[in-house]
Order: structure tokens, then C-alpha cells, then sequence
């Protein structure tokens, strides 16, 4: 087809659809010259959009539970579930999550990315951690960090340390954690 007014289309913006005024059809070897312009609306959907929840609590002394869940529109499905009684295992988790000090960085989520003006960007992985150690519980939302580390390190640093600590927490479980299920 022919776009007789061309636009340039943002892969990092709240818009879903595009309009596009086009002419000219090539059907097969067939072309189409049309006499009038035509309306062309381009739509975006969030095909490989996928929220992720991690718990890790320690519920009693020596033991610490990791689950790792997938929630999607239709269906939620544990990804990823131990108990691990031994406390080298435990201890190697618990100083993963020091190292990259992920109870104390930011969230990346709406506020921060409104704050910052960054983009909106509605395709790719959210995580939520929460992570309760005795009494004491924490909370944090990182919305696609692959994608603000990759392109907004500058304002969003936080996603590139969490990205960080995605890829060793898969190593570490031998599980794949930052592919979307389907």
C-alpha cells in the first residue's frame, strides 16, 4: 500500500491504534489504484505482556519459601515453588537479594515512571516482589525494566539493577522467570 501522509510510530507510548490515510493496494500481483484516499488503522495489542509475582518469606528460623507466579488475563500459574530447608541455599538467596539491595531501590512503577517522564511502555514483563522476613514485609513494583534498562538507564537505573537480578535469581533456580507464558 501507499501511506500518503507518513508517521513515525513510538513502540513506547500509551497509543494502541494508528490512523494511516493510504492509497494504492497491492493484492497479490493485483494492484488496486483508488480514486479516493483510504482510512488505515494500524492496531497494537500487548501480545507478550506478562505480570509476574514473586514471594520469598521466611516462615520459619532456618527455612525460606520462594514462589514464583505467572498472572495472566486467563490464567495464573505457578511458575517456580521450593522450600529450602538447608541453610546454604538459604543463605545464598538472601544474599542475592542483598547484593542487589532490592528491598531498598525504588519502585519502577507508574508513579516513578510519571515522576521521571519516562515513556509508558505496555508491552513486555512486570514484576512484583513481595518478600516478608519475620514481621517485617516489603512490596515493589518494576514495570518492563528490560525495557527502561535497555533504553532510559540514565533516569531509570534501578531497572538495570533489577534486570541484573532477575538473570542471576533464574541462574540461581534454574528456572525462567522473564519469558512470558502463554
Amino acid at each position: 500500500m501507499k501511506i500518503n501522509n507518513p508517521i513515525s510510530i513510538s513502540t513506547t507510548n500509551w497509543e494502541d491504534s494508528f490512523r494511516l490515510t493510504v492509497s494504492k493496494f497491492c493484492v497479490g500481483d493485483t494492484i488496486i489504484n483508488s480514486k479516493k484516499d483510504l482510512d488505515f488503522r494500524l492496531y497494537r495489542f500487548m501480545a507478550f505482556g506478562d505480570r509476574k509475582l514473586i514471594r520469598v518469606s521466611t516462615f520459619e528460623k532456618y527455612k525460606l519459601k520462594v514462589d514464583v507466579y505467572s498472572l495472566t488475563a486467563y490464567k495464573d500459574s505457578l511458575v517456580y515453588h521450593k522450600t529450602y530447608n538447608d541453610s546454604n541455599e538459604n543463605g545464598k538467596i538472601k544474599e542475592l537479594f542483598k547484593k542487589y539491595d532490592i528491598l531498598n531501590i525504588a519502585s519502577l512503577n507508574y508513579d516513578f515512571i510519571s515522576r521521571n517522564d519516562l515513556p509508558r511502555v505496555n508491552d513486555g514483563n512486570m514484576y512484583e516482589i513481595e518478600v516478608k522476613v519475620d514481621n517485617n514485609f516489603t512490596y515493589k513494583e518494576f514495570d518492563n525494566p528490560e525495557v527502561y534498562a535497555k533504553h532510559f538507564a540514565n533516569k531509570a537505573k534501578q531497572a538495570a539493577t533489577f534486570t541484573s537480578f532477575i538473570r542471576d535469581l533464574e541462574k540461581m533456580l534454574n528456572v525462567k522467570i522473564s519469558e512470558p507464558e502463554f
